[in-house]
């Protein structure tokens, strides 16, 4: 068993190992003869690494990180000069990864966020770290749909479920006979292929009721067998899908249409290579470069310290459709806020949309907000302990409907953050970091768009079409961009 296989069965048991950890376990499986598998094997180190875990403070948010001293006592072996950090971790990161687990931090969508791209001499995905912008360039579009492919490709083959572009046979490495795997094949191969196969492509609508699969080397009118199996989710234009079938008459009809499976990937963040964006901005903040300065400026990113204490005694509240232009609505507010009080929550993140009349005059919106602000600024405990999370829709004030949500007009909020001094005016969507926890909050009525923009209609009305449709897509608006602009 290599590294892979041992980090990904840790990481399905909630576990995260580091890399001298993670070596010295290979070693110790590979030098030593087990009385049983090794998958047992684990599985007895994954409890007791639980016990040694939630017994330390290195539980810190609910990250369980097995360390190479918690290793060494599973194992009965004498860890000599072995730090409880990572030898690889500068102090530097050390300073972020505790103040990352400490703290809250509030990413906007055009904040900087590492993301991964195939690179243009080989076939290895790379990361890229890249400013968001909100008007782009003329390839913009066509670099999205290229770099979603490649990156839905590189999860697929690195999945568990067997997915190979190899033809199956003898596996060069061992020697041994090489498990079933189900084989992809790209486009451009189907000419001469008398036989079902699997291909995987975005849909894409070329012509008026025709829909095409592609890849990165050709194109193919897509159409579905009578009886065909539909997978669950919804099959938009713009997504990729796998589909199973034969290429007739330079037509490929489908026997089958699915969703690539939806499985968890293990991959290494290290501070540096932060694909979430907590530990990159805070590392920036920290560090106090020129980038800082300017960041600091924008509303939309913050780092809250908040109290200290157990962050699983922590709250966190959610309100949505907080129509500020509605008295009953504003009237039942303050019985809610009475309650939230009590409660005492960490963060209240305010959806909108926020007026049921949003066409209103820059003097009557920044009139809602203050009444707002008003209200709020009656509970001490709410106004100056928690922390304000204002995310829009995409009826709401301010730049036209595109998404990424840009913020609220900072010129409507002006006396409301005078009253509620802990309130970001943040994108939607929008990312939190809650005391190491990641959490993605977005606003937009996706079930709606699916089935409006769904080419192909799921046999079973399954409640959780467009949460399958999400996870599987890796995107939270995989709708072409021509009905939802991106």
């Amino acid at each position: 068993m290599d590294t892979k296989d041992i980090c990904l069965h840790l990481t399905n048991a909630g576990i995260t190992i580091r890399p001298a950890a993670l070596q010295r376990l290979q070693q110790y499986i590979q030098e030593t003869k087990l009385g049983g598998s090794v998958e047992d094997f684990l599985d007895d180190v994954v409890r007791q690494a639980r016990e040694l875990i939630n017994s330390s403070s290195r539980s810190a948010g609910g990250i369980m990180i097995l360390e190479e001293v918690h290793l060494a006592k599973i194992l009965g072996q004498t860890l000599q000069d072995a730090p409880m950090e990572d030898d690889n971790e500068s102090e530097l990161d050390r300073k972020v990864r505790l103040m990352v687990e400490q703290s809250i931090v509030v990413l906007g969508a055009y904040t900087d966020f590492p993301y991964l791209e195939k690179g243009e001499t080989d076939a290895r995905m790379r990361v890229v770290k890249r400013t968001g912008a909100f008007f782009g360039e003329a390839d913009s579009k066509i670099a999205a749909h290229r770099n979603h492919y490649h990156m839905m490709e590189e999860i697929l083959l690195k999945s568990r479920g067997n997915y190979t572009r190899l033809i199956k046979g003898t596996d060069p490495n061992t020697g041994e006979e090489a498990k079933e795997v189900i084989e992809v094949a790209y486009i451009n191969n189907l000419l001469g292929l008398t036989r079902s196969v699997n291909i995987m492509g975005t849909l894409l609508k070329k012509e008026e009721q025709s829909y095409y699969m592609e890849d990165t080397t050709k194109s193919v009118r897509l159409s579905l067998a009578p009886g065909a199996q539909l997978g669950k989710g919804f099959f938009l234009e713009g997504s990729t899908l796998i589909a199973h079938g034969s290429l007739i008459n330079g037509t490929f009809i489908a026997n089958e249409l699915k969703h690539p499976p939806v499985s968890r990937v293990p991959v290494p963040k290290p501070a540096e290579v932060d694909y979430f964006g907590a530990h990159a901005y805070v590392k920036r903040k920290m560090m106090k470069d020129s980038t800082t300065e300017a960041e600091e400026t924008l509303p939309q990113s913050r780092v809250f310290s908040g109290e200290p204490g157990n962050p699983k005694d922590k709250i966190v509240v959610i309100l949505s459709n907080v129509y500020l232009d509605n008295h009953k609505i504003m009237s039942r507010l303050k019985e809610l806020l009475t309650g939230l009080e009590q409660l005492q929550p960490a963060v209240v993140v305010l959806m909108g949309g926020f007026f049921v009349q949003p066409h209103r005059t820059c003097s009557e919106l920044k009139g809602c907000f203050s009444q707002f602000g008003q209200l709020v600024s009656e509970f001490e405990g709410l106004a100056g302990k928690a922390l304000w999370v204002l995310m829009p829709s995409l009826d709401d004030p301010g730049v036209a409907n595109l998404f990424p949500r840009k913020p609220i007009p900072e010129c409507l909020l002006e006396t409301l953050h005078k009253r509620v001094p802990n309130l970001i005016n943040a994108t939607n969507p929008c990312r939190i970091s809650f005391f190491g926890k990641e959490m993605v909050f977005c606003r937009h009525n996706m079930l709606q768009s699916c089935k409006r923009q769904s080419a192909f209609i799921a046999s079973s009305d399954d409640p959780n079409n467009v949460a399958v449709t999400l996870m599987a897509q890796r995107c939270l608006a995989p709708i072409s961009t021509a009905y939802l602009p991106v």
